[in-house]
């Protein structure tokens, strides 16, 4: 387990939670050698209904306002060497979520013309912004441009949100960093959307999202490559991974229950009907089949649970994969290994004790 502190960017012009209220994020210092930036999750909300329905139902994921000063966290974020001996000491940031747009919105006015909650006169789209206001505040706590390994990560909306600024995040570090031997990753978990046969209904929130958010841009180079207003399918990760430069390490469950309960399947498998059942494995075979595709220098990390994240949580290394009898692979062992093959090889080495 981890404590971070509350902390806030009091000077990000243009960059605001929903309600206008201030980005804030989690910190703990550690090593200034390694950095892991971790996006918050939260779905999404696009439209003014979508929108008024959240701030109702989770208003901790539109503003800043009123949040705890401290946190506990797990899994990556543990001080404890023998079960996170790559991350217990790192300096490790947790970035608020308050923006509702999987991190990717950057519309510099309000959204909507009116919002009608008595407290609240405007609602604002703007995680992009906010994601650059806390980079740009990190190195005024722990130079953040010495470091050696950045990795940024996420839990679903969260890891997705890592995923599309994956690359403008780590190009831009490695442009300012000053150090010669930085390495830049991605650690993405929950964060593999896909688009099954029969469709989704995340497709659509997906088309009505990236215009609510102005985040067009987020995707150019992918939307190249598709037809005319499709830009949004770019949220899902088969057709946005071939676009993507920097190297990642992503988990993904076969039955995720976050995909399953968009398809109305959030109840226990033992209530589904054979038609249910259907659209479970049609799910489970979309996430399979997509995976598979991942190739060096990535790696996906998919088990077969009935579950959504838990890099951050105390199942961090309960997830196992049993390929043979006598080879049991977890979480924390595979991403190590990744790590230990790419190109901060030498750095992960040395925080472990090992020869490089």
């Amino acid at each position: 387990m981890s404590s971070l502190e509350l902390h806030y960017v009091d000077k990000a012009q243009g960059a605001t939670c929903n309600d206008g209220s201030k980005p804030a994020f989690y910190y703990r210092a550690g090593s200034p050698r390694i950095f892991l930036v971790w996006l918050q999750g939260g779905f999404s909300c696009h439209d003014q209904q979508s929108c008024l329905k959240r701030t109702i139902d989770a208003p901790q994921l539109t503003s800043s306002v009123g949040l705890p000063a401290v946190v506990q966290r797990h899994g990556l974020f543990a001080d404890d060497r023998e079960s996170n001996p790559i991350f217990y000491n790192a300096t490790k940031v947790e970035v608020h979520y308050c923006s509702s747009d999987s991190w990717i919105g950057d519309l510099a006015g309000p959204a909507f013309p009116e919002f009608p909650t008595k407290d609240r006169h405007s609602f604002y789209f703007q995680g992009r912004r906010i994601l650059d206001a806390v980079i740009d505040h990190l190195p005024s706590m722990r130079n953040l441009l010495d470091a050696e390994l950045v990795v940024l990560g996420g839990c679903s909306a969260g890891g997705r949100g890592a995923l599309y600024n994956l690359d403008r995040i780590c190009s831009w570090l490695e442009e300012h960093t000053g150090h010669h031997r930085f390495s830049c990753l991605g650690v993405l978990d929950a964060a593999w959307w896909v688009i099954p046969p029969s469709g989704t209904v995340l497709e659509e929130a997906a088309k009505l999202g990236v215009a609510a958010w102005n985040a067009s841009s987020t995707f150019r180079h992918c939307a190249a490559s598709l037809p005319p207003g499709q830009s949004h399918r770019c949220m899902f990760a088969p057709v946005l991974v071939p676009h993507v430069q920097t190297p990642f390490f992503i988990h993904e469950e076969l039955w995720d229950s976050f995909q399953l309960g968009m398809s109305g399947l959030a109840k226990h498998p033992l209530t589904w009907w054979p038609g249910d059942w259907l659209r479970a494995k049609e799910l489970h075979d979309s996430i399979r089949a997509s995976t598979q595709n991942v190739a060096h220098p990535n790696v996906a990390f998919v088990a077969g649970c009935r579950d959504h994240c838990f890099a951050d949580t105390s199942s961090f290394s309960n997830v196992r994969l049993l390929n043979e009898p006598s080879k049991v692979h977890d979480f924390q062992h595979v991403l190590q290994s990744w790590l230990l093959q790419g190109p901060a090889s030498s750095l992960v080495a040395a925080i472990m004790g090992r020869t490089a």
